[in-house]
């Protein structure tokens, strides 16, 4: 058995309690996982939260933060640790958080939310609203990459991860406004 449950979601960790970011590809969370260390959160990872079958607890993905050509405009103050990389014919910034100056690199820690990121809705301010356990289970299910390899143990971690959640959708938008609403809402 694989001994990590891995979900496609950023990590991050504030006072000691992991929030776990979920969204698709493109829908935000390695340029909202970097806002967030602005707001004082420490990283697990942007793209695979590792989570531990028995204690719940997300774990460092240990490479760095991959950003979009764009992120350069956004990052001011982390540009001396913004590193360039070439992909698929397409700029990339590389962060690795445990830099020297930096040093945002998160220890394990039990999940305390799931965050469910969705896109903007036209014409609306970007907004963090509760959502349901079924609600939550679904994105969770949708967004999990071995869920095949643990069988019914695997539920049994989307559900002990429901159980122990505050659960939201963050329909994205504007990345102040989205980082706002996510501090005040987390502990």
């Amino acid at each position: 058995m694989t001994s990590f449950f891995k979900i496609h979601a950023a990590a991050v960790v504030r006072n000691g309690a992991a929030t776990a970011l979920l969204g698709c590809s493109r829908a935000g969370k390695s340029t909202l996982t970097v806002r967030l260390m602005e707001e004082g959160f420490s990283v697990l990872s942007d793209d695979v939260a590792l989570v531990h079958p028995r204690s719940l607890c997300l774990y460092p993905y240990a490479r760095p933060v991959f950003l979009r050509e764009s992120a350069w405009e956004l990052f001011p103050r982390l540009r001396p640790y913004l590193q360039p990389k070439q992909e698929d014919g397409q700029l990339h910034w590389r962060l690795d958080p445990g830099a020297e100056g930096l040093d945002c690199r998160a220890d394990p820690a039990p999940i305390c939310a799931v965050v469910h990121l969705e896109e903007a809705v036209l014409g609306q301010p970007p907004r963090l609203q509760p959502i349901s356990q079924t609600d939550a289970m679904v994105a969770l299910v949708v967004q999990s990459m071995n869920l095949v390899d643990f069988g019914s143990s695997g539920v049994d971690v989307l559900i002990g991860l429901v159980r122990r959640s505050r659960l939201f959708r963050l329909h994205n938008g504007d990345l102040d406004t989205c980082a706002s609403a996510l501090t005040a809402a987390l502990p």
